[in-house]
């Protein structure tokens, strides 16, 4: 009886070997593709990742103006002032003349207020021919300093010579009062506040 029994024995213990083989070989399979899967997956995450980092952390370099107060030195005149009434300056400019209609000839004349006060000026125009000078009424304006004003006259003339000419003045010239310090001027230094603008460097998200 035990010799007829081996041989059962033998193809049972190889059957068993063939099949744990077989499931050793099935685990080994399995856990490779398991494991090409997660690297795939992580890849993949990876990427992801990078792409949203690149999108999203974009950091933006830009200067920004803040304002401080800081403290100088500067001159100051001192000691006693004499004041006076002084004129007012400006400059006075004649501009081409220019023919209208029905023999009318135009004259103007800008006046720039170049001083620091507003101020009126009266100017006067006449208009020289063969026939005798034709004069017409004074004007006066106000011109703020630092500004411009026309002054215009329109002659009627019985015929338009080239060699005619007109001819502006003034009439009143304003005046102002103005405070100096006698030569030789004396200066003291004087410290004082001023607010200026800097810039910083700042980083933020684009």
């Amino acid at each position: 009886m035990e010799t007829k029994l081996k041989p059962n024995y033998y193809r049972i213990a190889m059957f068993a070997l063939i099949l744990i083989i077989g499931i050793l070989l099935i685990v080994k399979y399995t856990g490779k593709i398991g494991n090409t899967n997660e690297q795939n997956k992580t890849q993949n995450t990876e990427v992801k990742n990078t792409q949203q980092t690149k999108t999203e952390g974009r950091i933006c370099s830009t200067e920004e103006p803040y304002q401080v107060s800081e403290e100088y030195q500067d001159k100051e005149p001192y000691g006693k002032k004499t004041c006076s009434q002084k004129p007012v300056n400006f400059t006075a400019t004649p501009l081409p003349r220019t023919v209208g209609e029905n023999n009318s000839i135009i004259c103007r004349l800008n006046v720039t207020n170049i001083d620091e006060a507003n101020a009126d000026w009266s100017f006067g125009a006449y208009y020289n021919q063969p026939s005798g000078r034709i004069q017409l009424a004074d004007q006066n304006k106000s011109v703020k300093a630092g500004e411009s004003e026309t002054y215009e006259w329109t002659f009627k003339v019985s015929f338009v010579n080239p060699e005619d000419n007109c001819v502006m003045y003034a009439t009143r010239s304003p005046t102002t009062q103005k405070c100096y310090y006698a030569e030789p001027i004396t200066y003291k230094v004087v410290n004082k506040i001023r607010t200026i603008t800097k810039y910083k460097n700042t980083t933020k998200k684009c």
